[in-house]
């Protein structure tokens, strides 16, 4: 397993937990791209095929409190690349052995992984619009509208 690569087991369809959304992560071979869907509306199209890029973890932060650096991360590009904001999904696994990986409940994937085994856990991230102009502006107001779907954050596991 190329550790730079986003691991194959993140590639397919998830459904959200909460059982409102539906997503692909697909690889055609340029990098990364998601697609998500309302389970609630007939599939209608949220964010369609948006570039990702995945994040490995850090082999010095194994322990460390810091999930994103810890586990690995697929940032999903929603508004434009570099400026809009992104959606990241931590890739993990339950782990088995209480003082490993800094004794927390969820540890990187291995290359022996199972699907089955593996969730993605989101985070949200501000558009540089979002830093500079500040929440409550109109510009903004209107772009987290058009990200709404993210809403409300749920785990993902394989569909």
């Amino acid at each position: 397993m190329n550790p730079s690569a986003l691991p194959a087991v993140c590639l397919g369809d998830w459904r959200s937990e909460d059982g409102t959304r539906h997503m692909r992560i697909s690889d055609p071979g340029d990098g990364p791209r998601v697609t998500v869907w309302s389970c609630s509306e007939a599939k209608i199209v949220h964010l369609d095929d948006r570039p990702a890029k995945w994040h490995p973890p850090e082999p010095t932060a194994a322990a460390s409190p810091n999930a994103r650096q810890r586990l690995g991360y697929l940032q999903v590009e929603v508004g434009d690349p570099g400026l809009g904001s992104t959606y990241d999904l931590m890739a993990a696994t339950g782990s088995t052995e209480p003082t490993a990986f800094g004794g927390f409940h969820w540890r990187p994937l291995a290359p022996e992984t199972s699907r089955s085994d593996v969730r993605l856990f989101p985070e949200g991230g501000a558009s540089y619009f979002e830093a500079v102009l500040g929440y409550y502006d109109d510009a903004v107001e209107a772009m987290r509208e058009a990200d709404a779907w993210m809403q409300p954050l749920s785990t993902w596991q394989p569909a």
